[in-house]
């Protein structure tokens, strides 16, 4: 069975602006800490979270609207990796699981609302609406939504209430634009477990994502007909990048050659990046982005301009230096 993985969050429910206690306590990492002080005052929406006052305007110098607009973000050569600013922006919505489509300018988020949980989806930065048919009942539970590079596909993990097997479901987005199921994921051979992991898919003509499973990272490609999957390499965390647990499943960019994700490590935890020069090749030793803090689920847009992530069950980004 494909292994459960090791979720990481920064505090679940209660008073989001107080420190988190008990086993979430012991899961927060100092980077939390030092980001957070650091990030206050320019922190975007964050009445939400922080109970501050309201933003104070102030008058802007004409030449700050008049100078040239700043040239495009573009992901670094291979070998390179992207640095980001301290300065820490929050989505106002009490939403995880962030992973967003630059060709339709969607999103998706696992999102909560009195005792629900249900995926929604919407703009790039909010707000979203629930999709239909996918809220948590009693008897099923609903998440890890993952939109791919084009808008037009939703991977869905579906677990049925004390069962030991899991779902991943594919739906399409239909003329009109509502997604509907398509085909169930078809495992490479371990029977998927009610937790299962798995990172977002690429844009490559042959489709490739990454899951969890007993403590690997297996990558595999996607028959796009059927939802078969084929393991085409593993990477153990230990053996290959000197480190203590994958604490996320991989995701990898649109063009299948960068790759973000969270893992354990002797000193706590961080958030790390990893590219490759091509598909064929395996990704090198990665490296923890600076002042990203550690964090379960990274997504990176594609463009390598923000990063996105998860704090005290809200969306937040950072954006590239």
């Amino acid at each position: 069975m494909v292994a459960q993985r090791h979720r990481r969050r920064c505090g679940h429910g209660g008073t989001a602006s107080a420190a988190p206690s008990g086993r979430d306590a012991q899961r927060t990492t100092p980077a939390w800490a030092a980001l957070w002080s650091t990030a206050l005052l320019g922190l975007a929406g964050c009445n939400a979270i922080f109970g501050l006052q309201p933003t104070v305007s102030v008058d802007l110098d004409a030449q700050y609207f008049d100078a040239p607009s700043d040239a495009p973000f573009a992901c670094p050569p291979t070998g390179e990796t992207p640095a980001f600013t301290r300065l820490l922006h929050q989505i106002d919505l009490q939403c995880t699981d962030y992973s967003a489509s630059a060709t339709s300018g969607r999103s998706v988020g696992w999102c909560r609302s009195s005792q629900l949980s249900w995926i929604g989806e919407g703009p790039s930065d909010g707000p979203y609406a629930p999709i239909a048919g996918l809220t948590s009942t009693p008897s099923t539970a609903i998440g890890e939504p993952r939109l791919d590079p084009d808008g037009a596909e939703l991977l869905v993990r579906r677990s049925p209430t004390m069962a030991a097997i899991g779902q991943v479901q594919v739906y399409r987005r239909g003329a009109d634009n509502q997604f509907t199921v398509a085909h169930d994921l078809q495992s490479w051979g371990p029977v998927f477990g009610p937790d299962i992991a798995f990172g977002i898919t690429t844009r490559t003509p042959v489709q490739r994502m990454f899951f969890l499973d007993q403590g690997l990272a297996v990558e595999t490609t996607v028959d796009r007909a059927t939802g078969q999957l084929t393991a085409i390499a593993s990477y153990d965390p230990a053996a290959d990048f000197g480190l203590v647990y994958f604490a996320s499943a991989p995701n990898l960019s649109a063009d299948g050659l960068r790759v973000v994700f969270a893992a354990s490590t002797a000193d706590g935890g961080h958030v790390y990046y990893s590219d490759r020069p091509s598909l064929d090749a395996r990704f090198r030793t990665p490296v923890a982005l600076t002042n990203v803090p550690f964090v379960y689920d990274p997504f990176l847009s594609e463009d390598c301009a923000r990063i996105y992530f998860s704090g005290f069950d809200y969306i937040f980004w950072l954006q590239r230096q």
